[in-house]
This record gives C-alpha cells, structure tokens and sequence, in this order.
C-alpha cells in the first residue's frame, strides 16, 4: 500500500493536470482576493478576510472532478493500473491508493488556494467578521467535503475505461450537484408571504396587499429539502461558502453527511473495483 502511494505521488509530481489545476486554484484566489478589494474601495461595501475565505469549495466541486477524471482516467488508459495488477498488488490497495494520491492533490489544491487568499486579504480587507470556532468548523468542514468529493470522482474514474466518458460524467455529475443545491436553496429562502400591488380605478393610487406564496414550501416538503440542503455536497458548498446566504452557516451534521458519502461512495468503489476485469 505505502508503495503503491508512493509512486501515485512520484507521477502526481508529473501530472499536468496536478500543475494545471494547482494553476487554477492560485488564480482563483488571487480573482477572489482582488475582487473583494476593489469592491470595498469602488463601492464601499465592507468586506472582511472570511467574505471569501471558504468559498473555494464550491470551485472545488468542479476542479476536483477535473482532476481525478484526467489523472484516474489516464491511470487506466495507460495501462498502469493493468501494469500494478500483474505486478501483484491487490486491486484493493491499487484503489486506495489512488484514492490516497486524489486527497493529497485536493488539499495541495485547497492548501494553495488558503495561503494565496490570506496573503492578499489579510492586509487589504476588513478583520475577521466570523467567529473562530465558526472558521474553523468551516474550513474543516470544507475539507472533509472536499474528500467526499474525491471518494465520488474516483468511483467513477475507476469504475470505466473510456477516458472521455469518465471526464464527461465526473464534470456534469459536479455542475448537477452545483445547480441542484442553487435550487434547493432558492426554494428554502422562498417567503411564506409576498406583496402584491393593485391599483385602485377610482383614486389610481397603489394598494398594497400580502398574499401566500404558492411557491413556499409545506412543512413536510421543507424537511425534506432541509435534509437536502444539509445532505448534498452542492448544498454544503454554498452554506459553508457563504454564497446565497448572510454570512458563513455551519451545522454540525454537514461533516458527518460528508464522511456517509466517503464511506459509502469507497466501499462501493472497492465493490466494483475489485470484481472489476482490467484489460
């Protein structure tokens, strides 16, 4: 296994997609960072150093199924994994270890992305809004998230040996995840109540009346969109992000849905793996 490990982060060190996506995250930090900054100083708008701060797990989603589709699909299209079974090796341990070396590069990518975004906001934004215990449930979160991810690509990586249907699959699957918990979430913030104008024909003055919102969740159907909210890693993504939401939102439960996922998606992977015929 430590073999095994090791020499999936010798060819890591190699990958163009490693280097690529490393590129990517430092890029993004540097366009968040900046953006904040010159938001504040153009308009005014108070930005503090955690406004951005855990919003790299949203990219995540899409970068991580990038990378673990090309590194894993070539992994198998090259034959190295073919190579790894003559050699010996339990198909077991051939898949945790690829599994091992995916993790690896996503917290290199998610570590690159937190240093950058700290060098630039520490120094130009406002001081931290969010309290500790929050940012560092936050980031931990983030990055248990960011494993479940990885546990998700490498299941389909390593379950298909067409190198573009892997790619294809693991990006669509992250865009699905990313536009369903948008969704889920829009329809959480939806008031019970809204406004509506009417206009009286006689004075041609304004009425002002409130109305139920038909598209206001029941009670019942919100528990499950909850659950959704909380269970689906788009959803976690945007609460622990900050996005369409107030401020950074942590529940408790999120690493715990993050580390169901990571068990469930690996001992599936290692099912199909394992009884998988390598040509």
């Amino acid at each position: 296994m430590r073999n095994l490990l090791s020499a999936n982060l010798h060819r890591l060190k190699k990958s163009r997609a490693f280097w690529g996506c490393e590129i990517v995250s430092a890029l993004y930090a540097l366009f968040l960072g900046f953006e904040l900054y010159l938001d504040m100083k153009k308009n005014g708008y108070p930005h503090p150093i955690d406004a951005g701060l855990c919003q790299y797990i949203v990219f995540a989603g899409i970068l991580l199924a990038v990378f673990c589709s090309l590194y894993l699909g070539s992994e198998l299209s090259d034959g190295t994994v073919r190579n790894k079974v003559m050699a010996g090796h339990r198909k077991s341990k051939i898949y945790l270890a690829s599994l091992g070396a995916c993790q690896i590069a996503g917290l290199a990518f998610w570590s690159t992305y937190l240093v950058l975004y700290l060098a630039i906001t520490v120094p130009l934004l406002l001081p931290l809004e969010a309290s500790l215990y929050t940012l560092v449930s936050c980031l931990a979160s983030s990055l248990v998230l960011s494993l479940a991810y990885c546990a998700i690509y490498t299941l389909i990586a390593l379950s298909c040996t067409n190198k573009a249907v892997v790619s294809t699959t693991c990006i669509l699957l992250a865009f699905f995840l990313f536009f369903t918990g948008i969704a889920i979430r829009q329809r959480l913030d939806e008031p019970e109540m809204i406004e509506r104008i009417e206009y009286d024909p006689v004075s041609l003055e304004e009425i002002y009346t409130d109305q139920e919102n038909p598209l206001y969740l029941p009670a019942s159907r919100r528990r499950i969109y909850e659950f959704l909210d909380l269970f689906l890693p788009g959803g976690q993504g945007l609460r622990l992000s900050g996005i369409m939401m107030p401020k950074l939102t942590f529940d408790g439960i999120m690493p715990l849905y993050s580390l169901v996922i990571f068990l469930v998606t690996t001992g599936a992977g290692l099912m199909v793996f394992t009884k998988k015929d390598i040509n």
